[in-house]
């Protein structure tokens, strides 16, 4: 048996049966909770490539599966990625059935996590490209609803994606040709700048970013949580595929230039919007955006430490959109007025600090989860490229003063601090103590990171081994 073959068909099954179970929230939670609860017990447990006995059967699972001429591999260095990624949906899924979610949420939830898989198993890489846009296409499906029927942001995100593919394309078809003539360097050359074009579109450098903060606007909260922490990262899991397979690429010293250009460009930016929202939802796009570019500036450094940094700002970032999915599904609409939001603040107090926890730890506030990742990027950046560190450093600050400035305009502090406000709450005891737990787990995880940091420093050790 292919193990490729059975982690991708699990999610596209399931999600098959999810779909047609759409009138029940819960029961669709469960499915993919489970769904992502086997997946991991196979990437964790799975002897591949041996030859093992279950239930008294004889059992080998193979490492690839090869269809329609092509093959799907599994490396072992995938193994803590494929992880990361079971654990993230896992959680989205159960977060998801406790606030708004948009009616096809679970069913392509799971249909993404095939493409996810497809894009990280295919062989030759172009064909990533191919999953890349199927995956995009579908997104769509996800964003957009009765309730949520804004399209700008989903339309942003597909046609920023269909502008970047073909720059992937035509740097397969020029390593294509340099396989028939390797002596001309000229063929190398090309397909290393189409690839960086490529993939710099892919991960939202700016002008390629305006999808984050509008659909942090207009579209559900958790979706949009999702869409910036799992799906975002699947091609920045993309482009580690790229350094770990050609060496011209990880050796090419303006590439990793163009990276932290291109991450600066993104902290940048989102340091200069950031501070003029309204809303928070577009407080979290631009906060996000900055951090996407901490995440890009990492890589870039090319240095062995920096890339556990940028592991452990991926996975903090997931913790947090989480934490303020949560809070914000509970919170905002899809048509608030300002008077409606102060009113569900006033009745929903917990879920406002969990919105609040998150949002601030995106923005790396000290005693969040966010900050300890984003100070140690700070220090060796202070060392490196001063420059970029005194961008990075008045970026945040933005963030801090967007989010101070908003609070004091939304939310009466006194009655936070006085407790009149949790006389009238309206939220129940369960979801209460989840949003107590996850708020304390985001500070705990500010105060004590070298736990999470032992964790998620080993998802791309392979490639810190490579590039350092």
């Amino acid at each position: 048996m292919s193990l490729p073959m059975l982690m991708m068909t699990i999610p596209a099954l399931v999600g098959v049966l999810v779909y047609n179970l759409r009138r029940w929230i819960w029961v669709q939670a469960i499915l993919v909770c489970g769904a992502m609860f086997i997946l991991f017990v196979l990437v964790q447990q799975t002897p591949v490539d041996q030859l093992v006995v279950l239930a008294g059967r004889d059992m080998y699972f193979r490492s690839s599966w090869e269809i329609l001429g092509r093959s799907f591999v599994i490396l072992p260095s995938d193994k803590h990625i494929l992880t990361f990624i079971f654990v993230s949906v896992f959680l989205f899924a159960l977060v998801g059935a406790m606030v708004s979610v948009t009616i096809l949420f679970y069913p392509v939830m799971l249909s993404l996590v095939s493409i996810i898989l497809a894009i990280m198993f295919v062989q030759p890489f172009i064909y990533a490209a191919l999953f890349i846009q199927i995956g995009a296409v579908i997104c769509v499906f996800m964003i957009v609803d009765y309730k949520y029927s804004e399209v700008a942001g989903a339309l942003r995100y597909l046609a920023f994606v269909s502008i970047g593919v073909p720059f992937i394309l035509m740097a397969g078809w020029q390593m294509e040709m340099y396989q028939v003539r390797p002596d001309d360097d000229i063929l190398l050359t090309q397909a290393s700048l189409m690839l960086g074009v490529g993939v710099l579109i892919l991960s939202a450098v700016v002008p390629f970013h305006s999808w984050m903060p509008i659909m942090a606007r207009k579209s559900a909260p958790i979706v949009t949580a999702f869409m910036i922490g799992v799906v975002h990262a699947a091609m920045f899991f993309f482009l580690i595929d790229i350094l770990v397979q050609f060496d011209w690429m990880r050796n090419n010293p303006q590439f990793f230039f163009a990276l932290r250009i291109g991450g600066i460009l993104m902290i940048l930016t989102g340091g200069v919007f950031v501070i003029s929202q309204h809303s928070f939802g577009g407080l979290m796009g631009y906060s996000s955006l900055i951090d996407w570019g901490c995440t890009l500036v990492a890589i870039g450094l090319r240095l062995s430490d920096a890339v556990g940094i940028a592991a452990m700002i991926i996975c903090t970032r997931v913790i947090t959109l989480i934490v303020w999915g949560f809070g914000a599904g509970r919170i905002l609409g899809a048509n608030n007025s300002v008077d409606d939001l102060r009113l569900k603040i006033r009745r929903n107090p917990f879920a406002t600090v969990a919105m609040l926890a998150g949002g601030l730890s995106l923005a790396a506030m000290p005693f969040t989860a966010g900050f300890p990742a984003r100070f140690a990027l700070l220090q060796l950046l202070a060392r490196i490229h001063p420059d970029y560190a005194i961008v990075l450093l008045v970026s945040g600050l933005c963030a801090w003063v967007g989010y101070i400035r908003i609070i004091s305009e939304m939310i009466d502090l006194s009655s936070i601090i006085n407790g009149e406000m949790y006389r009238k709450v309206s939220e129940n005891p369960g979801r209460i103590g989840f949003s107590v737990f996850v708020v304390a787990f985001v500070i705990i995880m500010g105060l004590v990171p070298q736990w999470l940091y032992s964790k998620v420093s080993i998802m791309f050790e392979h490639i810190a081994i490579i590039i350092a």
